[in-house]
């Protein structure tokens, strides 16, 4: 519970907490039609003068929001604001409007100035309806912020692998020198060594060593020609991951992407309290609840279609829209047949459009949190594959150059001028002076040293 609250403090104190552009894109014109039903109920007037009261409560309501947003609420780009603060203007603005409403009918019309029953509705439906689009609408923001971040940091990180890989190219060219202008005619001057120390000596026990010798020397030529090739072909590779860029637009939700079950849920039980409530009481608003869940239960299998099967979605966007309408429709008719009758009901084709209406601008919200979670997820990912293609470019550069120090100026280069000076020593012409004890050991310890330097080798292949 503890962390909802957080993550609804964090996402409506912020940016969205209150915008002029959200309040008349979305909250203005629903709450101007509710406006204009109530002043027809009261006054039983045509809708062109209920229309001028209403838009004169919705006209202050904007002046006001938009005088607050400058002033009270003016740090909300740079920090969150306090919560008790924003409460205040989300509370105060449905109050100007209603008030504003009674007063605009009072002074032109001449109406009573009957506040509770204006003042009430209109609190409550424009304080719940600015706290709804502060939370999603910030928590768009929220994201869109980090795929901006997540953007430049994968630029970046794109960038440092470009250099790496060119770095790894580098030192692939360079061990591959060494391999071929060091190692591999050391290689071959110990192979052919080999081969001359076992024709010259005669048939003695330790000409199995010499045999070994001679198969661990032609390994380790060709141990080093294997690395050189591999090397070679590491010049021609750009060990590189693109990065894609995420773009976010709030024009990509115009048409909706999908049909959003808890969000309709929410704005339909809204628009049935604060639309009903003034015109028929509980019953009326139980009405509205008792239709909420019916256009909720038409819309699942909907909202499963969009999410799981590759229907056309013009199709699917015509038959949940269309069904909405109608199912609306042919409730209002059979209500007052089958449930029980209204005092005030509205017109059967009007309340089927306010019920569409609120399903579309749910679906619209639903559709921009897909799109920015589907966003927000692509450049995490991106950057989380480049950050290791970078761990795995550090790691294998530093072998590169660990392995060409090693080949260049390391123990493996003595182990193979190890090999060779004991060779060199056997084949020499002292060689008569050099007790059996001593042959042994200097064979025994050639093989040794070869043995090492071919494990060496081959351990490149791990760093490479």
């Amino acid at each position: 519970m503890k962390e909802a609250f957080t993550r609804f403090k964090y996402a409506s104190t912020g940016r969205w907490a209150v915008s002029i552009r959200t309040y008349s894109a979305i909250i203005f014109p629903f709450g101007f039609l509710t406006s204009i039903e109530r002043e027809q109920l009261f006054h039983s007037i045509g809708i062109a003068q209920a229309a001028t009261i209403a838009f004169a409560g919705e006209i202050t309501a904007c002046l006001y929001i938009y005088i607050l947003q400058a002033t009270l609420l003016r740090g909300r780009y740079e920090k969150l604001q306090p919560l008790s603060r924003c409460a205040f203007v989300w509370v105060s603005a449905g109050v100007v409007r209603g008030f504003f409403t009674v007063c605009y009918g009072f002074w032109v019309y001449g109406f009573a100035l009957n506040f509770l029953s204006r003042i009430i509705p209109s609190t409550f439906y424009t304080a719940f309806a600015m706290i709804v689009a502060a939370f999603y609408f910030g928590t768009i923001e929220r994201k869109r912020i980090e795929i901006q971040a997540m953007n430049s940091l994968g630029k970046v990180l794109s960038q440092e692998q470009k250099e790496l890989s060119g770095i790894q190219k580098d030192l692939s060219t360079q061990f591959s020198e060494v391999l071929d202008r060091e190692l591999l005619p050391q290689a071959e001057v110990l192979r052919d060594q080999i081969s001359q120390a076992l024709i010259s000596q005669p048939q003695s026990e330790n000409n199995h060593i010499f045999e070994e010798l001679q198969i661990k020397g032609n390994e380790l030529s060709s141990a080093l020609e294997i690395q050189l090739k591999k090397f070679m072909g590491a010049k021609s590779k750009t060990n590189t991951e693109s990065f894609k860029e995420q773009q976010f637009s709030y024009w990509f939700a115009l048409i909706p992407r999908t049909v959003s079950i808890r969000l309709t849920f929410i704005l339909l039980l809204l628009g049935s309290a604060s639309g009903q409530f003034p015109r028929n009481g509980m019953r009326g608003v139980l009405s509205g609840i008792l239709a909420t869940f019916i256009v909720v239960a038409y819309l699942l299998p909907f909202s499963f279609l969009f999410k799981r099967t590759n229907f056309s979605r013009v199709i699917l966007l015509t038959a949940s829209f269309g069904g909405v309408f109608l199912l609306q429709y042919f409730y209002v008719i059979m209500q007052s047949k089958v449930l029980t009758s209204l005092e005030h009901p509205f017109e059967p084709w009007y309340a089927g459009l306010k019920t569409m209406y609120g399903v579309y601008l749910a679906s619209v919200i639903a559709s921009l949190m897909i799109q920015i979670g589907y966003s927000h997820k692509g450049v995490v990912e991106g950057s989380l594959n480049l950050e290791k293609g970078i761990q795995t470019l550090s790691k294998s550069n530093l072998g590169l150059e660990s392995s060409k120090f090693e080949a260049r100026y390391g123990v493996l280069q003595g182990k193979i001028t190890g090999v060779t000076i004991a060779l060199h020593l056997l084949n020499s012409k002292s060689l008569g002076e050099i007790s059996d004890s001593r042959k042994q050991e200097l064979l025994f310890n050639a093989n040794s040293l070869l043995t090492q330097s071919i494990a060496s080798i081959k351990n490149l292949e791990a760093l490479s």
